[in-house]
């Protein structure tokens, strides 16, 4: 990131060998770009481009951008032909199935022969890479599907088959970012309560899409429900710390606290009390760090109901009229 004394900045992402460049004046860019190609004498400049790290991108008009992953939902969908033609594609990328088939594949009685367990990997490997691109509808069922990478079922695998059916036939959708919509960051987390270890779901909220979420296996196991929701609480508060950070730089400062919404009362109480009781003196101190956060005026914690909260999809599979309403936030 490089900002010039008339005001202009220009802003660099580079992953390997592949450079994204963005700025809001054309001068400097061809200084920076000349100073590169002078440097690295084999690299190629396509303005505009369509295409990036697995992204379609679509300029819809002035500050309106779009990202799928199109193609290579379509590169996919080749590549696994024997799964896709001639069956009907699911309307959900899965459903409640997935986890009872999760639950039975941990006792660890019906593993697959090595080959399938290779090629179960490949399915599920395959589906992984443009989850964090575009497709945050897929990201409970691809995390599920991944956490058994080593111990899969049969289960499983048509659990796998249906996800590639369900996302080669929704190529198009994506997420669409609209600057008309401000540049005030809004958050939201989740989770759900499970026997074992539970899912955190979050997502930032800029621009009218989410420009962070995950769905993401909590690291040790909850004794509530509320003790869920506070370690989802907190990951998505240092998402939020380091996104103010990240929005600063590039000229976006948060100038009031950005507000992070929980569905669950205990946790949103939690967030806010600075007190300890005998129901929560077992959390380990760094699952309170949302409570850090909110006295240092990074964020306020506020209450949603679970029906208008979009993360819920990034917790668990849902009923298709929560999944549809959630992902028609996510992906408008």
């Amino acid at each position: 990131m490089k900002r010039y004394p008339g005001g202009a900045s220009i802003e660099l992402s580079t992953y390997v060998d592949d450079l994204f460049v963005t700025a809001d004046a054309a001068a400097p860019v061809e200084q920076e770009i000349e100073a590169l190609r002078a440097k690295f004498n084999e690299m190629t400049v396509r303005e505009n481009p369509d295409y990036f790290l697995g992204m379609n991108i679509e300029y819809i008009d002035r500050g309106i951008i779009r990202l799928s992953a199109s193609s290579y939902a379509t590169t996919l969908a080749k590549r696994y032909a024997s799964v896709v033609d001639g069956r009907d594609a699911p309307s959900l990328p899965s459903d409640a199935s997935l986890v009872k088939a999760y639950e039975r594949a941990l006792d660890r009685e019906h593993i697959l022969p090595a080959e399938r367990v290779a090629q179960y990997g490949s399915k599920v490997g395959s589906l992984i890479y443009p989850v964090p691109c575009a497709r945050p509808d897929c990201a409970v069922t691809v995390g599920l599907l991944a956490r058994a990478l080593t111990f899969p079922t049969e289960e499983l695998e048509r659990c796998a088959d249906d996800c590639i059916r369900y996302f080669a036939a929704t190529a198009d959708q994506g997420v669409t970012f609209d600057g008309s919509k401000g540049g005030r960051l809004v958050a939201y987390s989740d989770s759900d309560w499970a026997v074992v270890h539970s899912t955190t779901g979050y997502c930032l909220m800029l621009a009218g899409a989410p420009i962070r979420y995950a769905s993401k296996r909590q690291h040790c196991i909850a004794l509530s429900s509320t003790e869920a929701e506070l370690m989802a609480a907190s990951q998505a508060a240092t998402e939020i710390a380091h996104t103010r950070e990240v929005l600063a730089e590039l000229g976006m400062p948060q100038d009031a606290p950005t507000e992070l919404y929980v569905d669950n009362n205990g946790a949103e109480a939690l967030a806010r009390e600075r007190k300890v009781t005998h129901n929560s003196r077992h959390i380990s101190r760094r699952y309170f760090k949302v409570r850090e956060y909110q006295t240092d005026g990074l964020l306020t914690v506020k209450h949603v109901n679970t029906s208008e909260n979009p993360s819920d999809v990034l917790t668990k599979p849902l009923p298709p009229a929560a999944f549809r309403t959630h992902v028609s936030f996510l992906m408008p």
